[in-house]
């Protein structure tokens, strides 16, 4: 999680290196990205970002809760 792409790639890098530590890998064809912004229209991923090898996502259920890209709430009622 990060408030900018800059953040978000030393998070990963972070990530990536503390799970090399103990022996893991991150399989990227497992992770999913996604971007939670109220105008996508504005976003801009640069193509040699890490972040941009994983596959953009607009839910997920999260400890049985339903993540939105829009945040709408009303997909859980």
């Amino acid at each position: 999680m990060g408030r900018s792409l800059t953040a978000i790639e030393e998070v990963y890098k972070d990530l990536e290196q503390g799970a090399a530590k103990i022996g893991l890998q991150i399989n990227a064809s497992k992770t999913k990205r996604m971007t939670q912004i109220r105008n996508k229209q504005n976003i801009y991923n640069p193509p040699n970002l890490t972040i941009n090898m994983f596959e953009e996502t607009e839910k997920f259920k999260y400890l049985g809760t339903v993540m939105t890209s829009n945040n709408n709430e009303l997909i859980e009622v």
